[in-house]
């Protein structure tokens, strides 16, 4: 006998998974009114996979019994209407680099509308500079906006912004890997060579 659905639900369905050994739970959503599907029923689960209900498998793979359950990543996305992932809230970045030039650096601010773009390295553009928009990834990243890019800390950022409107120039980028050991601005570094 066919039961119907009074209130809107969901139901959990384990698969096995496509690598690894940990079994996907995957949800599927049943209307109001819609038939409650039962063993043998082919469902559309919220990540768009079809699969058919039934129960869960015994093995992972041939051979190695199926003991760990974890649900699927973008059916609990949809469920819970969180996003994938955590990276909503960083900073906009922007690559930029002159006309002609090599170095990308990296900004913060928009520069199709600051008036005063400063990058991470502490470089200042202005408005009528010509530069270009490029997307990530693309082009040679100048030295310091990569390194301080990498420590993933808004603070530093912040700092070399900072330091861009002061008159004190930014530590050699060795620092920022090392903050024991620092090279004078000017000074060239050499990497050591066998003869």
């Amino acid at each position: 006998m066919t039961e119907y659905a009074e209130q809107p639900c969901y139901i959990e369905q384990v698969t096995a998974p496509l690598v690894g050994l940990i079994c996907d739970r995957h949800t599927v959503v049943v209307a109001v009114g819609a038939a409650i599907p039962t063993d043998g029923d082919r469902v559309e689960t919220l990540c768009g996979q079809w699969m058919i209900i039934g129960p869960p498998p015994t093995e992972a793979v041939p051979g190695i019994p199926a003991t760990h359950f974890a649900d699927c990543a973008d059916c609990h996305a949809i469920r819970t209407e969180e996003p994938e992932n955590e990276q909503a809230s960083a900073p906009l970045r922007f690559f930029v680099r002159l006309r002609g030039t090599v170095d990308v650096h990296i900004a913060s601010a928009d520069p199709t509308i600051a008036e005063l773009l400063i990058t991470q390295c502490g470089r200042r553009f202005r408005p009528g500079d010509d530069l270009e928009l490029l997307d990530a990834g693309d082009g040679a990243p100048c030295v310091r906006c990569l390194l301080l890019s990498l420590s993933g800390s808004l603070r530093q950022v912040d700092a070399a912004a900072s330091l861009a409107q002061s008159s004190t120039p930014l530590p050699h980028p060795a620092a920022a890997i090392n903050p024991f050991w620092s090279v004078p601005i000017g000074v060239r570094v050499v990497p050591w060579a066998r003869h």
